[in-house]
């Protein structure tokens, strides 16, 4: 005697299970880290091109007012920015009838010094 044939229903998911809400959960958190990982990065990287470029403006700011001043005026000196940890030195070279005047302008980032130095010259 053959037997009907029994059919199976499939079974029917409901909603998600435990496994795929903590692999979600983590594939979002290393993302979010990730996120924030290079924002830091991009403002750490911000900070230092503001720095230099406020150097760069302390070099030609020195360079205009030694300019200003005239051979007989431009002498070497020093000055220094204590709360920006900037220091600027400046070197005057005579030479023929031109003055060269050499501006170094040096700050800390990152724990390591960087300088930057800007050569010009004033004829007499």
């Amino acid at each position: 005697m053959l037997r009907p044939a029994r059919t199976v229903e499939p079974r029917i998911r409901r909603g998600i299970g435990l496994v795929e809400v903590i692999t979600a959960l983590v594939l979002v958190s290393v993302g979010l880290l990730a996120i924030a990982g290079s924002s830091a990065l991009l403002m750490r990287r911000a900070a230092e091109r503001d720095v230099a470029r406020r150097a760069t403006r302390s070099a030609a700011l020195r360079i205009a007012l030694l300019s200003s001043a005239g051979c007989a005026g431009a002498r070497t000196g020093t000055a220094g920015d204590s709360p920006r940890g900037v220091t600027e030195r400046w070197v005057t070279t005579a030479v023929g009838p031109a003055e060269y005047l050499d501006v170094a302008v040096a700050w800390r980032e990152g724990g390591a010094r960087r300088q930057l130095v800007v050569r010009s010259a004033i004829l007499c």
